[in-house]
C-alpha cells in the first residue's frame, strides 16, 4: 500500500493589496507543498504540521479558506488553501519555499489536474 500525501498553499494577502502564494521549489521546479499524511494525523494536521516546521510559517492567523483535490502521479490528493493578512507574517522562509505570484500558481494549476469542486469554507 502506498503513503496517503497531501498538499497545501497559502495565500498571503500583503500590506499593499497584493496576493502571494506559497510555493514549493525543488529542483528549480515550482509545486505545492505536499507531505504524507502520519498514521496518527488527519490529512488537514499533516500539511499544517509541515507548513509549520518546513516552511517555518507561524500559523496562529492562518485560516482554512478551501479544499479541493489535485492530482499528483495519478492519485487523487487533497489539497488545502489557507489564508494569511501579510500583517500577521514574517517574510523568512524555510529553504525552498517561495512567495510567488498568481501567474506563477496559474501556470502550476494549469500542469496540476484539479479534481471536482473545490469545497469552501
Amino acid at each position: 500500500m502506498y503513503n496517503k500525501i497531501v498538499a497545501g498553499t497559502v495565500m498571503l494577502n500583503t500590506t499593499e493589496g497584493k496576493q502571494l502564494f506559497l510555493l514549493h521549489q525543488e529542483n528549480n521546479v515550482l509545486d505545492f507543498a505536499v507531505t504524507n499524511v502520519s498514521e496518527d494525523k488527519t490529512s488537514l494536521a499533516s500539511i499544517l504540521d509541515f507548513l509549520k516546521n518546513m516552511a517555518k510559517l507561524n500559523l496562529d492567523h492562518v485560516e482554512l479558506v478551501e479544499l479541493t483535490s489535485i492530482n499528483i502521479d495519478n492519485r487523487s490528493v487533497p489539497l488545502y488553501l489557507f489564508e494569511l493578512d501579510g500583517n500577521n507574517v514574517s517574510y523568512d522562509l524555510g529553504d525552498s519555499f517561495l512567495w510567488e505570484t498568481p501567474a506563477n500558481l496559474r501556470e502550476l494549476l494549469s500542469v496540476r489536474e484539479i479534481k471536482g469542486d473545490a469545497f469552501l469554507i
